[in-house]
């Protein structure tokens, strides 16, 4: 399974436009060689300045047939059919990162799904789903960026 973007390199630098320094917006990301066994995915955005983790975004109930989220996904419960949840700001959708002194690292995680998450509803944090579907996980795989200081 392969998660990447066509904005940023992995181990790279997230660019400006997806912190908060610039438009807050989601990077477009691609999906591929999910399992065939999958029936949903599940993305979770974390941050990570080495001391303290912060969940920015948690996606859910994407169809297998997806082969990337494009950039820009709005902030609402539900997105064509998939499904957001609360981030570790109290608000659905994507949370930009933002840093003034330490350097972040932002982990995008992709989750391949044995099950569907329509039934939990929109609105899970990203403990309330890792709880009820970790048992689900097929496979999982990562994309990381740098977000500078200042960003």
């Amino acid at each position: 399974m392969r998660l990447y973007s066509e904005a940023f390199e992995d181990q790279g630098v997230l660019p400006e436009k997806y912190t908060c320094c610039g438009e807050g917006i989601t990077p477009p990301l691609t999906l591929e060689e999910v399992p065939q066994e999958t029936h949903t995915m599940a993305i979770i955005a974390e941050s990570t300045d080495g001391e303290t983790n912060r969940c920015h975004w948690l996606i859910y109930e994407i169809p297998y047939s997806v082969i990337g989220l494009p950039e820009g996904v709005p902030g609402a419960a539900s997105v064509s059919g998939m499904l957001q949840g609360f981030n570790d700001f109290d608000t659905i959708g994507y949370k930009a990162p933002c840093t003034d002194e330490k350097p972040l690292t932002i982990r995008f995680t992709l989750y391949a799904l044995s099950s569907s998450a329509q039934e939990a509803g929109a609105g899970l944090n990203k403990r309330q789903f890792l709880e009820r579907f970790e048992k689900d996980i097929l496979e999982s795989t990562t994309l990381e960026a740098k977000v500078e200081a200042g960003a």
